[in-house]
């Protein structure tokens, strides 16, 4: 049988019902807060990857959490860059420092997918200015945006008018008898 830990002694003052109280509460609880909460926190543009981490996330152990019984219907914009609906059970965290740390990445990631898909995200001079957003990574995704755009202007154009018929197909589009082979369906 586990015996629990035995508790510290308190450290009680004659005639000082406040200090017995302070020292029962025991350690100061740290703050909770949704998940909806923290994306509703972000722009649509920056929840894509918060959402697409989270299972990884918690399983790697770089956030906690606890799955609550409240549903939670979030909209981002999705890797095509259209606004969609993430519905799921909502989420308690911890706040600590490490999820905002992990947020803030999840965030910025999700701007970069969004660029690095050719989608129309801003960025001013004081994002980059800031380290909001990493230089050298926007060069590069620039860099493979605009390859991709070359790829795509020198690519052979197919010309719509001239169409290949098929084998068995008349000018008019309805299908022609097939050669006699000498069989019958006897």
């Amino acid at each position: 049988m586990d015996h629990p830990t035995p508790l510290p002694p308190l450290n009680l003052m004659a005639n000082d019902i406040r200090s017995a109280l302070s020292q029962l509460d025991g350690p100061p609880r740290r703050p909770m807060v949704k998940l909806s909460s923290l994306l509703g926190e972000l722009h649509i543009s920056e929840r894509l990857e918060p959402i697409a981490q989270l299972e990884q996330a918690l399983q790697d152990g770089t956030i906690t959490s606890v799955s609550i019984d409240e549903r939670m219907e979030v909209r981002y914009l999705d890797a095509a860059g259209t606004v969609s609906k993430h519905k799921a059970a909502d989420e308690l965290m911890h706040d600590t420092p490490e999820l905002r740390a992990w947020l803030a990445t999840m965030a910025r990631e999700s701007i970069y997918t969004h660029l690095s898909n050719g989608h129309p995200i801003k960025v001013t001079p004081e994002h980059i200015s800031s380290g909001a957003f990493d230089y050298d990574r926007l060069a590069a995704i620039r860099r493979a945006v605009a390859a991709r755009r070359i790829a795509d202007t020198t690519l052979p154009q197919v010309d719509k008018a001239t169409k290949t018929r098929s084998k068995h197909r008349s000018k008019t589009g309805t299908r022609t008898p097939e050669p006699d082979s000498g069989k019958t369906d006897r």
